[in-house]
């Protein structure tokens, strides 16, 4: 991932021969994206050539995507080969500690 102002743009190894988006007005769905307080919220997010950008208006200075991290997810981001993108966040969750 690489931040571009209010944007977060993901790149992908091993895509095959490009992204599609499956979606008849070539929307993306399973998005969402964080600020430094680690909240998240939906996002919106575009196919840029093999690449995604993500970003939501609110959040001008974002950290991290998440993409389809949810119990129901609603993703709809494929290889052309018809393979669909995992489930996958670009931060690293925090240690959970045992209190003694």
């Amino acid at each position: 991932m690489q931040v571009e102002g209010g944007h977060i743009r993901i790149k992908f190894h091993n895509l095959g021969t490009g992204l599609r988006v499956r979606d008849k007005y070539g929307y993306l769905r399973g998005f969402e994206i964080a600020g430094s307080d680690g909240k998240y919220a939906w996002a919106q997010a575009r196919k840029d050539g093999s690449d995604v950008l993500v970003f939501n208006d609110s959040i001008q200075h974002p950290t991290s995507v998440r993409y389809d991290w949810n119990n129901t997810p609603d993703g709809n981001l494929f290889n052309a080969e018809g393979l669909p993108a995992t489930p996958f966040r670009t931060d690293a969750p925090k240690a959970l500690h045992a209190s003694r």
